[in-house]
């Protein structure tokens, strides 16, 4: 009986962490993939250039027309602030003065056609 539950505890132990994590699975376009406000955003970043693609919590494409961002990213180890514009599709995008890490650390403050905001963050 002791071993059950001592296994049974163990067990619930390792999924706390899974759980804690929610991490996603990359984006269709390789990037990285948060949600929050009612978006799924990936991040796909090659070199200066920041590519923000914009989905609902369904996944489905939302078009970035009428939508605009700020992008506070950590770049060469200061805050870098990254104006970001609608382009083609579902996509923002915006240009560093230098280089940003596929990883870095930072978070996106959307402008919704209608004026309100929503902001996702990248840990």
């Amino acid at each position: 009986m002791v071993l059950a539950r001592l296994l049974i505890a163990a067990s619930l132990l390792g999924a706390v962490p899974a759980l804690a994590q929610h991490a996603h699975a990359p984006g269709p376009n390789g990037g990285r993939v948060e949600e929050g406000s009612g978006f799924h955003l990936e991040l796909v970043t090659t070199g200066d250039r920041l590519d923000v693609y914009l989905t609902d919590t369904a996944y489905e494409a939302v078009p970035s027309a009428g939508y605009s961002g700020n992008a506070i990213f950590v770049v060469g180890g200061k805050p870098a602030r990254i104006a970001l514009t609608p382009a083609e599709g579902n996509r923002l995008t915006g240009r560093s003065e230098a280089p940003v890490s596929k990883d870095a650390k930072g978070a996106i403050r959307l402008t919704k056609p209608d004026g309100t905001t929503a902001s996702i963050s990248f840990h």
